[in-house]
């Protein structure tokens, strides 16, 4: 045959999926409990971005863990509700009042401006 013959084969797309299909049948049946392994192993160390060191697995478990903890603390604060309310309520009878406030901030002042205007009227 010279150099730059070429030769064309035509296969039927029926037969090309019965062999891909035969092959991917004889691989999953060869060693299922290793083809799980993998598939497992992939999903739960997938990062969730290639910046980010964090598995997508990870991050679902930390989620799922705030969630719970959200929900405890919640419960908690609930719990402590009367306790809560008794310290702010102290906590507000010692504050000064905005008068009081008011007043410190014209003590404080050095020089007390007013603009006046004339009318000629």
């Amino acid at each position: 045959m010279p150099q730059d013959a070429e030769v064309k084969i035509q296969i039927s797309q029926d037969i090309i999926k019965a062999h891909v299909q035969a092959a991917v049948a004889s691989v999953l049946t060869k060693d299922p409990e290793a083809l799980v392994k993998a598939v497992v192993d992939a999903a739960m160390t997938e990062r969730v971005n290639s910046y980010d060191r964090t598995t997508i697995w990870e991050k679902k478990v930390n989620e799922k863990i705030r969630k719970v903890a959200d929900g405890i603390f919640e419960a908690w604060l609930e719990e402590q509700k009367p306790a809560i309310e008794k310290a702010v309520r102290s906590q507000l009878a010692k504050k000064t009042t905005c008068q009081d406030i008011a007043r410190n901030i014209v003590k404080k002042m050095s020089h007390v401006y007013a603009n006046l205007k004339l009318d000629d009227s």
